[in-house]
């Protein structure tokens, strides 16, 4: 369906120029069915390699995101049904900045026992 223009000289009055409108408008039917959203499917991309405990609910876990190795220190907190989900509270560092922190390790120990 061409698209009308619409200037004042097209039409006499404004009840002409929203009765032109509308019906230049497709219908529900000629716009066909609604579009449903799709179901989002959560794929866990994230694999833990390896998962310890360092006290109370804090953990150190390496794991595979997208291809990326990562290590987290983070705060895990227990459902209902007794299993136990990451929280936002932590930290994830690539291997570059693990790297980075435990090259200085001896010299954190140093500067702890002084």
């Amino acid at each position: 369906m061409p698209k009308i223009r619409m200037t004042p000289e097209t039409y006499k009055s404004r009840e002409e120029r929203v009765t032109a409108l509308c019906l230049s408008m497709p219908t529900k039917t000629e716009l066909g069915p609604i579009a449903k959203r799709p179901k989002m499917v959560k794929e866990q991309t994230a694999t833990s390699i390896l998962k310890e405990s360092i006290g109370r609910n804090m953990f150190l876990v390496v794991s595979k995101f997208y291809g990326d190795t990562k290590v987290h220190l983070r705060v895990y907190e227990e459902k209902e049904d007794g299993s136990d989900y990451p929280t936002r509270k932590g930290v994830a560092l690539n291997l570059e900045k693990w790297k980075k922190i435990t090259y200085y390790k001896d010299d954190v120990d140093s500067v702890i026992d002084q």
